[in-house]
C-alpha cells in the first residue's frame, strides 16, 4: 500500500489587493514540521514593489493542525530600507498526504521600516497545488468525481448486464 510522503511540494501563487502577485514553491518536511526550501517572488503593486523571499521562517499548523486555527508559511526578505514578510496562511492546511488546499483571508505581505507605519497587501486569489497525487490519510489514492462517475457506470452497465442475463435464462 502507497504511504503518504513525509516532503511535498507545494506550488503558490495569487494575486494582491493592490494588483501585485506572487508566485513560488515551497516545499514542506512533514516529518520535521518545517518547509525545508522554496522561493516565493511578488511584483509590485501600488503598495508595495516586489520581493523575492528565500529565507523561510517555517509552517506554523502543520504537525497538529487539529489544535490550531491557522496554518502559516513565513518569509523574510531582507534586502531594501526595511524587513519585508510575506505570510501565507492555508485553511484547509497543506497535508503530507497532498490534500487540496487554498489560502485563507490572513495571507498578506508587509514591510516593516524603523520609524515608520507598517505597509501591508492582502491576498485576494490564488491557487495551491502539488504534483503529489492526493492519498487519504491511510494511503489510499483518491479518487476525482469523474473517474467515481465512470466507476459508477460500470458497475451500473455489469448490474443491467446481469439483470438482463437473469431475465432471458427466465
Amino acid at each position: 500500500m502507497a504511504q503518504a510522503a513525509p516532503t511535498i511540494t507545494w506550488h503558490l501563487s495569487g494575486t494582491f489587493d493592490d494588483r501585485g502577485s506572487f508566485s513560488g514553491s515551497v516545499t514542506v518536511d512533514f516529518n520535521a514540521c518545517l518547509a525545508v526550501t522554496g522561493v516565493i517572488a511578488t511584483t509590485a503593486g501600488t503598495t508595495l514593489p516586489g520581493a523575492i523571499y528565500n529565507q523561510l521562517d517555517g509552517v506554523g499548523g502543520t504537525c497538529f493542525p487539529q489544535s490550531t486555527s491557522e496554518q502559516m508559511i513565513s518569509a523574510i526578505n531582507l534586502e531594501g530600507p526595511g524587513r519585508t514578510f510575506i505570510n501565507l496562511t492555508f485553511f484547509p492546511f497543506l497535508t503530507k498526504e497532498g490534500a487540496p488546499a487554498s489560502f485563507s483571508g490572513f495571507s498578506q505581505e508587509y514591510i516593516n521600516i524603523v520609524g515608520q507605519s507598517l505597509v501591508l497587501r492582502n491576498v485576494v486569489g490564488g491557487s495551491v497545488s502539488t504534483d503529489q497525487p492526493h492519498m487519504s490519510p491511510i494511503g489510499v489514492p483518491t479518487l476525482s468525481t469523474p473517474a467515481l462517475a465512470l466507476m459508477l457506470l460500470v458497475v451500473l452497465g455489469f448490474a443491467i448486464a446481469a439483470l438482463a442475463r437473469r431475465d432471458s435464462n427466465g
